[in-house]
């Protein structure tokens, strides 16, 4: 009977404690990263053209927005393992929200870059913007359609 109880109270602790972030469950070995994890990749808005590479991509977002809390594991997961073509910008004032993003494609000035909302999505190929998305599945969806490399 002893052996049968201390079964019982064990077998939560073998199988691992599980925590909720964002919304999604993990477990307590499972890392999780944060914005602060990757400050050498943070990029300020005037600079978004400076990075000497020919095709990356910028991720905006802001702490205080919902939707990027939603997906900001998969989103953090992914740049992880592709650090090497991503860039983060967190949401200030200076960067212009309008409504027609697709007019941004092809331009090569910041002042002509404007984006609908947090969370965006740029890619910027030879120096003009190549990609202008914003929304939580319309993100998760392109970044799940990318070759991605395995972050182990």
């Amino acid at each position: 009977m002893r052996t049968k109880l201390l079964f019982l109270l064990l077998t939560p602790l073998l199988a691992g404690c599980y925590q909720e972030v964002n919304g999604t469950t993990i477990q307590d070995d499972e890392v999780v990263l944060d914005y602060d994890d990757f400050q050498d990749l943070n990029l300020e808005w005037k600079n978004l053209f400076s990075p000497a590479k020919s095709h990356y991509f910028v991720y905006i977002y802001s702490i205080s927005c919902g939707h990027c809390g939603h997906i900001k594991k998969e989103v953090l997961d992914f740049v992880n393992a592709n650090k090497e073509s991503f860039y983060l910008i967190e949401y200030t004032e200076e960067i212009q929200t309008k409504t027609n993003v697709v007019e941004t494609i092809g331009k090569e000035k910041i002042e002509e870059i404007y984006i609908l909302g947090t969370p965006t999505l740029l890619a910027v190929t030879n120096w003009s913007l190549s990609l202008n998305i914003a929304g939580e599945s319309e993100i998760l969806n392109y970044l799940s359609g990318l070759p991605h490399r395995d972050s182990c």
